[in-house]
């Protein structure tokens, strides 16, 4: 699963270092998006294998428990050396309001708070290290303008290093820019476009290697609003990966494929559901 792995990796670093607005307010909204659709299916268990090929042998990738009451999802991670992580999410009237996960014993937690119109307001997560015997905690904390639109954020790493993220918006409360200030000096700027139904399309950033400005992730949607393509550029080159994704009748995601900048098909993976 080598070339597999790789995909995760590049993209699994991409978001680690990505952009604040995507990470915490689109993917919040993202998740509880597949979590009503989740609970309104009653989908009970889901099971994700990967496969490299079609002649290669599937390995169970993932598997995702719901609770009977909803109020809990548990998701069991299989590791390369053949153990498993496992993280656990929690929900409050519909809400997700706590996770933890443990691997390879680092322990993290985060946890969500929200406003009366229910925008994330504050995102705390710490993490132990048991190996190293280490404690380190970082907390987004979010302001809104009177049309519920993002305005600003502190993200504080323990309690110390503080960068400030400012979000130009339009009249549409959509975000075009989110800049990055760390005593008062700018140290990243985001760009983010949309399509004609207000789908966020491009997330774009300036390239270093390249000298210019260029997508990080360029997005795709069906005619129900699901993303069926995305596209990554990796910060520390000029390649590229290609995800593709497929949804059933009822909006699940069914299959999603991993593609080179040679368009050679990394990887696959399948998703089944119980109810």
């Amino acid at each position: 699963m080598r070339r597999w792995l790789f995909c995760l990796i590049i993209i699994g670093c991409n978001q680690l270092q990505g952009q604040y607005y995507f990470n915490d307010l689109i993917a919040n909204t993202q998740t509880h998006k597949q979590y009503k659709l989740l609970r309104a299916l009653k989908v009970k268990k889901i099971t994700a294998t990967a496969q490299e090929s079609a002649n290669s042998t599937p390995e169970t990738l993932l598997t995702e428990e719901v609770s009977t009451d909803g109020k809990r999802i548990i998701i069991y991670t299989s590791l390369q050396n053949g153990k498993t992580s496992r993280t656990t999410t929690q929900y409050e009237l519909g809400k997700l309001k706590k996770s933890e996960s443990n691997n390879k014993g680092v322990e993290s937690t985060t946890l969500y708070s929200y406003n009366e119109t229910g925008l994330p307001v504050l995102i705390q997560t710490t993490t132990k290290d048991t190996f190293l015997s280490s404690l380190t905690g970082e907390a987004h904390q979010y302001f809104y303008k009177q049309d519920g639109s993002p305005d600003y954020a502190y993200i504080i790493r323990n309690q110390s290093d503080t960068v400030q993220v400012t979000f130009t918006t339009d009249n549409q409360k959509l975000v075009l820019e989110e800049t990055w200030t760390r005593r008062k000096k700018e140290i990243e700027k985001y760009y983010y476009y949309y399509n004609d139904k207000q789908q966020l399309t491009d997330i774009v950033r300036f390239n270093t290697k390249s000298n210019k400005l260029l997508p990080d992730f360029v997005y795709a949607y069906n005619e129900a609003g699901n993303i069926v393509q995305m596209i990554q550029v990796p910060r520390t080159g000029n390649n590229y990966i290609t995800w593709k994704y497929v949804y059933n009748e009822k909006g699940l995601k069914t299959t999603e494929q991993c593609f080179n900048k040679e368009k050679q098909l990394l990887g696959t993976v399948g998703y089944s559901y119980e109810f």
